[in-house]
This record gives C-alpha cells, sequence and structure tokens, in this order.
C-alpha cells in the first residue's frame, strides 16, 4: 500500500527523487539486534547516490529499545542511526523504530540542530491558551471517501497550501489534492463556507508477525496567511485525534516541521509526544519558520500518543 506520506508500506526499499532518498517500511517484525543490522544492510544497497536513506521497521514487544537507540549501520558515506522509535501497546508488536541517515552534504549543521531543538522546547513551554471558534466558522471531519468535495474546496487548497509552503514532498495540483481529500481522514475550518485552515490523516496498515496494526500520520496541515494564530490548527488535530481514537486506530503519529513552534504547539495540544528528529526527512519548506533551515529538505520532529 502506498501513500503521499506514510509512503509503501512493505515491500522492498524504493527510490523517492523528488525527495532524493531511499525509503522503506519494513513489515516483517525486527526480533533482534542482529536482525534489525542486517535488514538495514540489505536495504541500504538499494542507495545509488541519492543523498538520504530512511527505513520503519515493527520492532518485537520484547526488545530493549534502549539497545535498539544505539544501532548504527555504514552504508558508504552514509551513517545509518536510529532517528525515532514509536511504542505500540500491543502484545507482538513493541515499536516502529525509525532508521536514517545522510550524506555529509545534506547533514544538518549543529547550531541549526541547536535552533531546532530551542523551538521544541518552546512548545512545550508554551501556554496552552483557549481559542473559540468564531461564529462565522464551522469545522467539518470527513472519513477517506465521504466528503462531498467541491471544485471550489479543492482550488482553496490548493491556494492555501501554496501560500502556507515554498517547497513541499508531493506537488499540489488539483488532480493531487482532490486524491488526498478523497484517500484521507480530513478536518477542515471553513469561515462563511470558504475553506481556510485543513489536517488531514493518512491511514494504512502494517500486516506483520500476524497482525494487522492500522497506521494514522497527521499530516497536510495548513491554514490560510490571514487566520494564522487563531489556533485552528490546534482545534483540528483534537478533532482528528479524537476521531481516530475512536476508530481504535493503533498507531496514531505525526512529522513536524522542527522549525515551526506553532505546529509544534498543535501537535502537543493533542496529546502525542516527542519521538525523534528526522534530519533533513524530505523537501519542506516555508516563509513561516521560526528558525530557517539549512537546505530545501527539511527536519521533522516525529510525535505520537
Amino acid at each position: 500500500m502506498s501513500n503521499a506520506s506514510i509512503g509503501q508500506v512493505g515491500g522492498k526499499p524504493y527510490v523517492d527523487k523528488k525527495n532524493d532518498r531511499v525509503k522503506g517500511f519494513g513489515d516483517e517484525l525486527q526480533t533482534s539486534i542482529d536482525i534489525i543490522e542486517a535488514t538495514l544492510r540489505r536495504a541500504l544497497q538499494s542507495l545509488n547516490g541519492e543523498s538520504r536513506f530512511t527505513m520503519r521497521v515493527p520492532v518485537a514487544h520484547d526488545m530493549d529499545l534502549d539497545r535498539v537507540r544505539e544501532i548504527r549501520v555504514n552504508g558508504g558515506s552514509v551513517r545509518v542511526t536510529c532517528e525515532a522509535i514509536v511504542p505500540i501497546n500491543n502484545d507482538q508488536v513493541g515499536a516502529i523504530a525509525y532508521f536514517g541517515g545522510n550524506r555529509p552534504e545534506r547533514q544538518t549543521a549543529y547550531m541549526t540542530h541547536v535552533a531546532e531543538q530551542a523551538c521544541l522546547n518552546q512548545a512545550f513551554a508554551h501556554e496552552m491558551r483557549e481559542h473559540t471558534l468564531p461564529d462565522v466558522c464551522v469545522i467539518e471531519c470527513h472519513a477517506p471517501g465521504e466528503g462531498n468535495w467541491s471544485d471550489e474546496d479543492v482550488e482553496a487548497l490548493v491556494r492555501i497550501y501554496e501560500q502556507a509552503f515554498s517547497g513541499y514532498l508531493v506537488a499540489f495540483t488539483h488532480e493531487s489534492v482532490r486524491g488526498m481529500l478523497d484517500g484521507n481522514l480530513v478536518a477542515v475550518v471553513r469561515h462563511n463556507g470558504e475553506i481556510v485552515s485543513v489536517v488531514m490523516a493518512e491511514i494504512a496498515e502494517l500486516k506483520t508477525a500476524g497482525e494487522v496494526l492500522r497506521l494514522a500520520e497527521i499530516s497536510e496541515v495548513a491554514t490560510s496567511p490571514q487566520y494564522h494564530r487563531r489556533g485552528f490548527a490546534r482545534m483540528l488535530y483534537g478533532v482528528i485525534v479524537e476521531h481516530l481514537r475512536r476508530a481504535q486506530i493503533e498507531v496514531i503519529f505525526t512529522e513536524a516541521r522542527a522549525n515551526s513552534v506553532g505546529i509544534m504547539v498543535a501537535a502537543r495540544s493533542a496529546g502525542l509526544k516527542p519521538r525523534g528528529l528526522l534530519d533533513q526527512h524530505c523537501v519542506i519548506s516555508s516563509e513561516f519558520t521560526d528558525v530557517s533551515q539549512d537546505t530545501e529538505h527539511g527536519s521533522l520532529f516525529v510525535f505520537s500518543l
């Protein structure tokens, strides 16, 4: 199964040309450190000049996650480490571990990392003010395939995304945004009928060790610039997470821009906790940031419930 943000679940790692990386999401349960290291070495054989390698794997519930965090595997000029761990409450699967590494030209400068960590700290020091939805606004939430989205809705979102991002891991076209709306859980704020803010969640299945785990990645978060600082993203995060909980989705996570305090505040407000940092993970950039980034590739903090 392939999704815009989650990517292909299962199968061999593949080349993601847009983001200059090899990306994988293994479906074989990893039961020892030796097995994880062997899995990563095999996957690294797919690397052929790309500047990043990234792979997620399910880890058995009885594994020592501190030892998983210590894994280091060399693949030429790419040194792969454990970048994040998302814990799971499951009898078979204890966590999903993110492994990644970049070539030297794509490694984030130390002072940029310091600034990004300061953004995370600021997000958790932020006083959580209560925001009220204006009377002229309404919130809608639609399950995949259930939203009756008009062409005007699609065009409004294309405009919002183009304003919000100067670069993104996928192109924002009428067709791509229509596909996102039809295929994802979507929550929006409408002002006098027009969409002004959006949060989506991609839902996928991970089949491993006789288990079927449903994953949901909260993504494609954007608000029209004239509606910033009204708490709309926070409200929509809460709506999305509540919907996913009611649907008993086992793994709920997001990958938030490391240089955006506001996005991380929204994730925190919905109860998500930071689990690690993906260094220059994909093409993502915006003029609306709290610190500058080194290249067109942005770093992301992983959060999960």
